[in-house]
């Protein structure tokens, strides 16, 4: 896998974890921890997600080299996302 197979897989990643601990989804049991500090790298917090998620995923593929490259690229798509969400939410 090259850096933006990582950079895709992670972000789809991070969007199926986020929205699955919505109100109403599979994992809501999880919605209650979102606000506690500690959690938002891993279920909060979409642009938090991305950095951890995207170094994780590229370590996973095997592009060592690049993996702070592939972190701050699925930062930057999972930051779109949020802005995307929050566009989508206003009335």
């Amino acid at each position: 896998m090259n850096i933006y197979d990582s950079v895709l897989l992670a972000t789809s990643i991070v969007i199926a974890v986020y929205q699955s601990t919505e109100e109403g989804m599979i994992f809501e049991f999880l919605h209650k921890y979102k606000s506690k500090w500690y959690l938002k790298p891993l279920i909060g917090c979409p642009t938090c997600m991305g950095w951890w998620y995207g170094i994780a995923v590229s370590l996973a593929n095997g592009v060592t080299l690049q993996a702070i490259l592939c972190g701050f690229l699925t930062l930057a798509l999972c930051e779109v996302y949020s802005c995307l969400l929050s566009i989508s939410y206003k009335e």
